[in-house]
């Protein structure tokens, strides 16, 4: 008789081995924290319920120059989606050092919010993941300047047109935040945030932080007048990369310590945090895109161009404030946190066969998001 056996290969299995060593690590106490300053509850599993309103500004100006042997004309098209307060519900699951999240936005028929975040926290640096999907009503205005033209009468002639989308635009957004203390033996940025460490005595840390960002805004393609004025341009795009550094404090007016790590009976404690880090961009791409023009003359999401340009380096900035308050294996926190990213793209320049000149496109624009946070959990 012969038998099968199935077999893991050596270098897989040391692999393996290691990752299980590393992960049980990662579980374990932090040797290098001082314990008159953290409270360190057992690192198990833990989930939570969440409670957020965020209001996301988007605004994009796009600049247009057209030339030609008689005729020179300026469109600044101001465009943007309404701002708007969604209040979203969600949850949280947490092992370890790893978070996983989930929330949906309440209260609204069309536009939902939807936001998925991926955390990997430590006491002294870690890694937030956070990617946003909505939608809402463009507006802005539209500015024409001309400059030049065969009819006298029009030259110097300027006129402001108001801009209301009669089918919402489409936002996507991915960040990913990373944060490094550097008094990581007495201080925990986290312990207001997650609860996965518990600040026993008020402390501060000078902080390290890189910030990546992705943002994605669509024009629907059946707002016709508007694509024709931004002569086929309906989806706008930025990566950027930001470093930067600033300082985060704890204060604790009150802490009663539990009667051990896994036996959190008696741990009362309640913390604030105030954190200010400056970023400066230090990558910065702007990518346009076309859209197509089918045989009816109808636009189409399709792209038939795309537009690359890298921008100039550009200030940023990260504020975050809350308080948490613990008692046993329950913790509340409420918190709040605003950030924003400007872009600016450099000039693009495209030759007009019907018109017989050339446009020259640049554009600019900010993402901003400020969201408040209330978080109730329980540690088992």
């Amino acid at each position: 008789m012969m038998t099968a056996a199935l077999s893991v290969p050596a270098g897989a299995q040391t692999l393996l081995d290691r990752g299980i060593q590393l992960w049980n690590r990662l579980l374990q106490p932090n040797p290098r924290l001082d314990t008159a300053w953290i409270f360190q509850p057992v690192k198990s599993l833990g989930f939570s319920t969440t409670y957020e309103v965020v209001r996301t500004a988007v605004v994009t100006t796009t600049s247009e120059d057209f030339t030609s042997e008689d005729t020179h004309i300026l469109f600044d098209i101001r465009l943007g989606l309404k701002d708007r307060a969604a209040q979203n519900l969600g949850f949280k699951v947490r092992y370890g050092p790893l978070s996983l999240g989930f929330s949906h936005e309440i209260g609204r028929k069309v536009g939902k919010n939807k936001v998925y975040g991926l955390n990997y926290i430590t006491p002294g640096y870690g890694i937030e993941a956070r990617y946003a999907r909505f939608s809402a009503p463009l507006h802005g205005s539209l500015d024409i300047t001309i400059k030049d033209f065969p009819d006298p009468e029009m030259v110097n002639v300027s006129e402001s047109i108001p801009i209301e989308s009669d089918h919402p635009g489409q936002m996507q957004t991915i960040v990913l935040d990373g944060f490094y203390a550097f008094n990581r033996e007495r201080f925990s940025y986290v312990s207001v945030y997650n609860g996965l460490i518990v600040q026993k005595k008020s402390a501060g840390s000078v902080m390290a932080a890189a910030k990546y960002m992705h943002g994605d805004m669509r024009i629907d393609a059946a707002e016709f007048a508007l694509m024709a004025f931004m002569v086929g341009l309906g989806r706008f795009s930025t990566n950027q990369f930001s470093l930067g550094g600033g300082y985060s404090y704890n204060w604790v007016p009150m802490h009663r310590d539990a009667i051990g790590r896994d036996d959190l009976t008696g741990l009362r404690n309640v913390t604030f945090n105030v954190t200010a880090i400056p970023l400066l961009t230090v990558f910065n791409r702007v990518t346009t895109r076309e859209y197509v023009v089918d045989e009816n003359y109808d636009y189409t999401d399709r792209v038939t161009k795309k537009h690359v340009s890298n921008g100039r380096l550009i200030p940023n900035f990260m504020a975050r404030a809350g308080v948490s308050y613990a008692t046993g294996h329950f913790y509340t926190s409420l918190w709040s946190d605003y950030s924003f990213i400007i872009y600016s793209s450099g000039r693009a320049r495209s030759f007009d066969e019907d018109y017989n000149g050339s446009m020259d496109v640049s554009q600019k624009g900010r993402f901003s998001t400020w969201r408040v946070m209330l978080q109730l959990n329980y540690r088992f």
